[in-house]
């Protein structure tokens, strides 16, 4: 008994450890092209965001679609923020390997009828791609994300892609709310797991007592 109460105690001062980091998840569905990409409600791609100890982690798929990478002024995704931290191109790392040679913008430019954003970034080579682009951003929180500035609409987020029907041009993602809200893992934190082992525990130890109990008849 005594080694599975120990067990027990080591599992709960683990509580916390093994907490998953927070994620976001938005789906890019609002067409800006000339002429639009495709049929009205087209989910053109997605972005999850990660938000870890040491920035956020962005990955974005595209869905039917191409990203269009070098689209004249038009950068492949773009966001905004609050501008604390200041984000310098040494803030970004991770590229994915269909980025091998990113563009980083860190000054402020209108990209198409969404609006003026922070920061972009791009391919310095031209052409297409449908493998998902994947980034990390240093000294990101969830809570730093802000709308573009005089959007039509202003959105958190753009990427430029080759559409359904040849055409290129940005899509934007939309949400409830005007700050980004974290998801909850759908998975037991270590906590949820030592309270579920010390029950199972628990009654072990009440069968094993009571299989062991002598009866004494007079």
């Amino acid at each position: 008994m005594r080694r599975f109460l120990m067990a027990g105690a080591a599992l709960l001062a683990l509580t916390g450890a093994a907490q998953a980091d927070p994620v976001f998840s938005t789906n890019f569905t609002i067409d800006h092209c000339t002429g639009t990409c495709g049929p009205a409600g087209t989910n053109f791609g997605t972005l999850t965001l990660t938000d870890t100890a040491a920035g956020v982690d962005f990955l974005i798929t595209v869905n039917s679609a191409a990203f269009n990478f070098n689209g004249a002024g038009l950068n492949t995704f773009n966001f905004t923020t609050d501008n604390t931290p200041v984000l310098t191109a040494a803030s970004f790392s991770n590229f994915s390997s269909n980025f091998l040679n990113p563009v980083i913008n860190i000054t402020p430019v209108q990209q198409d009828g969404f609006g003026r954003f922070l920061y972009g970034v791009e391919n310095s080579n031209n052409g297409t791609s449908t493998d998902p682009i994947s980034f990390s951003v240093a000294g990101l929180n969830f809570s730093d994300f802000q709308k573009s500035v005089n959007g039509d609409p202003s959105v958190f987020f753009t990427i430029d892609v080759l559409g359904l029907n040849g055409k290129t041009g940005l899509i934007g993602s939309q949400f409830a709310g005007n700050v980004i809200e974290p998801q909850v893992a759908a998975v037991p934190e270590a906590s949820t797991w030592a309270m579920m082992l010390l029950g199972f525990v628990g009654i072990s130890v009440l069968g094993v007592k009571k299989s062991g109990r002598k009866f004494r008849f007079a």
